[in-house]
């Protein structure tokens, strides 16, 4: 939405509408991810922030829980029927 409107006020709020409908399409619903977007157009951030900040700390998250579930025996991810 940044670069299509770069000046828009709305922007702002069509970035987190299509990311709470994508968020919901994919059944994966997290409400706070729904800040991504405000900060995003709000910072105007270059095209580096979505890759390290934002990347970087999801595959972070990713190998803790991989790691912390292979230690306690635990399934992950969770294998729906």
């Amino acid at each position: 939405m940044r670069y299509a409107f770069p000046d828009a006020w709305w922007a702002v709020a069509l970035g987190v509408g299509l990311a709470v409908a994508a968020m919901a399409a994919f059944r994966v619903t997290h409400p706070p991810a729904g800040a991504d977007p405000i900060v995003v157009i709000s910072g105007n951030p270059d095209l580096w922030f979505v890759v390290f900040p934002v990347l970087t700390g999801s595959l972070i998250l990713v190998a803790t829980a991989v790691v912390y579930h292979r230690f306690t025996g635990s399934e992950y991810p969770i294998k729906s029927n």
